[in-house]
């Protein structure tokens, strides 16, 4: 077991992204790595999922959640190695014979059912292999106990790929399919990766590009399309534009890139403008507009690596209004900035970081501009000292503000009709020290508060009258009544 949920984050961490065999060598073989990151084989396997008991060379492996058994059979250097049966989790065997270094190496494959499928001789057959829980997940031709020739790969049932295998990865040429059915890639592989030619679809089966590819990437010469019509043609460099002519949706040429670099448009699918400006190293780099679906403005500033950023842009809502004008960092609000409500007011002026208002000295606003609040900010909360207004202009609270509370300072409370509700002091976000409380205008309690309680004074009740019917007294916090 972990001893510490630092070694789970770690570990989900750092092994989560390594391949199997990889993550069993650190293991098995780095007795540091085990020790400082207290992970042990067995800890590996839990985490994995599943646990397994090893005696001599015969051991079982089991899912951890249900404990059932998935498993049997001879061991060698922590690999199934030897005579072993592999079950699913409804209790039938899904292969039975001998396995070497930890594959499939002679004997029987079944399905869920419990009946016999395939012949394995000498790691070479014909197979469908399925999951724990008896889906497909391969069907086609393996050599050396993996994938190796023409096959067939599913996820949740469906078809994932057909084409070409060797030594367990994708290769030569194939198909990929979205989980809808229709195809996403059909081209060269190597080493399980898309390189050469090969075509790539949107979900909808529409051509997307055609062209060369390294290692998953658009990378040479190629062809860009939306719905069917031409974009752009020519060089790309690791997926990005790089020389070449883009084209609008009438097939006119556009504009041109040399070396990733040059003056650019980008449109839907219905040809709609999304974006208009510079380029550099093949993404929006400099000054630019950027555009919303239905043609309004969104965006007009600057661009470093494909974001908004550094330097001073505005940014607009659905209707055209302004809802941001300031600096940006990494695509996001970034230094002095003012903030307008959807009716183009202006909501907020000050410093933001991360899209967030941030700290130093910023100002909230009420309509037609009147300040409401001006101050600290820290964390992108009120914090530190400041001032609140009230729609007319008048100081409801001066002081000091802790995570947008009112915290020390003193108080002028008013109702949302503008009457006076308290006035006094707080300390900790409470009253404390002298004050007075008002309803509808008229003084009801004054004296000391301690904790928001009343403590020592005197107040007044009337009826819904508005005559006097108590008179009272609090003394440490105990009311008295005298009339």
């Amino acid at each position: 077991m972990l001893s510490n949920v630092k070694s789970k984050y770690i570990l989900a961490q750092i092994f989560g992204v390594l391949p199997g065999k990889l993550q069993l060598l650190l293991i098995v073989h780095n007795k540091f790595f085990q020790k400082k990151l207290n992970i042990t084989l067995e800890v590996y396997i839990q985490a994995c999922g599943k646990r397994v008991e090893i005696e001599g060379d015969f051991g079982k492996e089991y899912l951890t959640r249900e404990e059932i058994l998935i498993f049997e059979g001879q061991y060698k250097l922590m690999k199934r190695h030897g005579q072993g049966k592999e079950l699913y989790t409804n209790g039938k065997t899904q292969f039975e014979g001998e396995y070497r270094n930890g594959r499939r190496w002679n004997g029987q494959t079944y399905n869920l059912s419990g009946i016999k499928e395939f012949d394995i001789i000498d790691g070479v057959g014909y197979i469908r292999e399925y999951n724990i829980n008896g889906i497909k997940t391969y069907e086609g031709d393996i050599v050396n106990g993996v994938k190796e020739g023409y096959g067939q790969e599913f996820s949740q049932g469906k078809i994932e790929y057909e084409g070409m295998f060797k030594n367990g990865k994708r290769e030569i040429e194939g198909v990929e399919y979205y989980s809808n059915g229709k195809k996403e890639y059909e081209g060269g592989y190597s080493f399980g990766e898309r390189n050469g030619m090969g075509k790539q679809y949107d979900y909808d089966e529409n051509l997307e590009y055609e062209g060369e590819f390294t290692k998953n990437f658009w990378n040479g010469q190629g062809k860009e399309y939306h719905s069917g019509k031409l974009v752009f043609s020519g060089e790309y460099k690791w997926g990005k534009r790089w020389n070449g002519a883009g084209y609008d949706n009438s097939g006119i040429k556009i504009y041109e890139l040399k070396n990733g670099c040059g003056k650019v448009k980008e449109y839907n699918d219905e040809g709609v403008l999304l974006y208009e400006g510079d380029y550099r190293n093949g993404v929006k780099y400099g000054m630019g507009k950027e555009y919303d679906n239905y043609k309004t403005l969104i965006y007009e500033g600057s661009y470093i690596n494909g974001k908004r950023s550094k330097g001073k842009g505005q940014e607009f809502n659905f209707s055209g209004g302004l809802k941001y004008v300031g600096e940006y960092l990494n695509g996001e609000w970034h230094g002095n900035g003012v903030e307008y409500e959807s009716n183009r007011e202006i909501s907020f002026e000050g410093v933001f970081k991360n899209g967030k208002r941030w700290r130093g000295n910023g100002k909230e606003f009420y309509s037609l501009g009147k300040v409401q609040f001006e101050g600290e900010y820290a964390n992108g909360e009120k914090n530190g000292n400041g001032v609140e207004f009230s729609p007319k202009g008048n100081i409801i609270f001066k002081g000091e503000y802790f995570n947008n509370k009112r915290w020390n300072g003193r108080i002028n409370e008013t109702t949302q009709f503008g009457s006076v509700k308290f006035e006094g002091t707080l300390k900790n976000g409470m009253r404390n020290g002298f004050g007075k409380e008002y309803i509808n205008g008229e003084w009801v309690f004054e004296g000391e508060y301690l904790d928001d309680k009343r403590w020592n004074g005197k107040g007044r009740e009337k009826n819904a009258e508005c005559k006097l019917v108590n008179v009272f007294t609090y003394e440490k916090g105990k009311k008295k009544l005298i009339k």
